[in-house]
Order: structure tokens, then sequence, then C-alpha cells
């Protein structure tokens, strides 16, 4: 046993040997001359690649206001015209709305249009799409402006219900998709409407209605 030592520190040189060819010459082995462990960032620090948090600390996650624009920009690439909740707000003091010249297509499943809607919008839930189009496609088809919404941001919806449509003889130009959806909608505290549609509208002039300012007293 005392001999065989020569022939470990052998079996060992050779065996280090290869492993550095090994590593150099692997797409995954270590840079020897690289510092893994900078000065700021300590071994054992749980600091990964892709982390949520930029050197500074604060979060790179995106904000709704990114997925909005995000989704315009993908929107505008295949050719449809974004609309803004100022310009649907302003549809909904638009005569035009109420005698269907311009027509809200809520793009979402039943349950979330019962719960709350753009007021005046119809259901087109493209999923169950049979189940709308005859009513739908041929206020859609008279109508001078149609906009469609889901529930904003990065959700898909209103643009697979507009290319639906436009699948079905509605003029592109005419399509405008409200981005920002629902959930903008409901941020900035704006007129909902609950249920069927039937009584959208008295429900939103209600909403709307102006109490008339006091008159003055006389002396």
């Amino acid at each position: 046993m005392k001999n065989a030592w020569p022939e470990w520190l052998f079996v060992l040189g050779v065996g280090l040997s290869l492993s550095v060819v090994l590593n150099h010459h692997s797409a995954k082995g270590l840079d020897l001359a690289r510092d893994y462990f900078p000065s700021g960032m300590p071994a054992g620090s749980g600091r990964t690649v892709g982390s949520a948090e930029s050197s500074s600390g604060a979060s790179t996650a995106p904000t709704f206001e990114n997925e909005v624009a995000e989704s315009i920009q993908r929107l505008e690439q295949k050719g449809f015209q974004a609309i803004g909740t100022d310009e649907v707000l302003a549809l909904m003091q638009d005569p035009r709305l109420e005698a269907g010249m311009v027509v809200l297509v809520d793009a979402r499943n039943e349950t979330l249009f019962q719960e709350r809607h753009i007021p005046g919008a119809y259901l087109f839930d493209h999923y169950q799409m049979d189940q709308y189009v005859d009513l739908v496609l041929p206020m859609c088809q008279i109508a001078e402006q149609v906009v469609v919404y889901c529930n904003g941001g990065h959700c898909e919806d209103s643009e697979f219900a507009a290319t639906d449509l436009v699948q079905l003889g509605v003029p592109q130009e005419k399509l405008f998709i409200y981005a920002a959806g629902m959930r903008g909608w409901n941020e900035g505290g704006h007129p909902v409407a609950l249920g069927d549609r039937f009584d959208d509208f008295d429900e939103l002039r209600t909403l709307l209605q102006v109490s008339p300012e006091p008159e003055d007293e006389q002396p």
C-alpha cells in the first residue's frame, strides 16, 4: 500500500488534465477566467437571471398600461383601428348609439356580461358565435361605427370577434377595438349596466342625468 501512492498521484493528474480539456471544449463548461461572484453579489444571494427586479430593486413586471399599448400596436399591425376610453365615453352621449348607428360589441362570455358591461353593448361570444350572430351581425352591418371590446390588455377576444365580423362581411374600416376593455372602463369608474341589454338605455339616462342647478332664491 505504501508503494501505491505514486500510482494514485499519476491517476489523479491524468484525471485532472482530462477534466480541464473537456471543460475547455464543452459549451456548458466553466470559464476559468470568469468571476462568478462579482462584488455586490455574494455567493448564496439567491439572485437569478430573469428576476423581475432590476439592479435598483424596482419591479419590471408589465403594467396594464403597457399591456394596452402592446395590444394597440398589435391591432394596428393587423389593420384594426384602436379607440380610447375618452372616445367610448363620448359615445355614451351620442344619439347614434341608441339609434343603432353606433354598435358596441362585448366579446366576453355571458357570465361576465351579466355581471357588468358597457351600457348598450351586444353580447357576442365568438366561442359561441351561433347563439349571437343572428342578432349582432345585422346590427353591425347597418351601423356606421362598431366598437368591440373584451377584458382589455392582453385579452385577444375582441380581436378574434372583430376578425369573425370581418369574415362575415362587416367592413373592417368601420370596426374599432377598445383595447383597454372592461378593465380600463371599470378602473375609470365609468357607467356600467347589469344583466341583459333590454333596459340599458334607461339605466344610462339615469346614470348620466345631471341634477338641475338650484334656482336663485328671491329676496
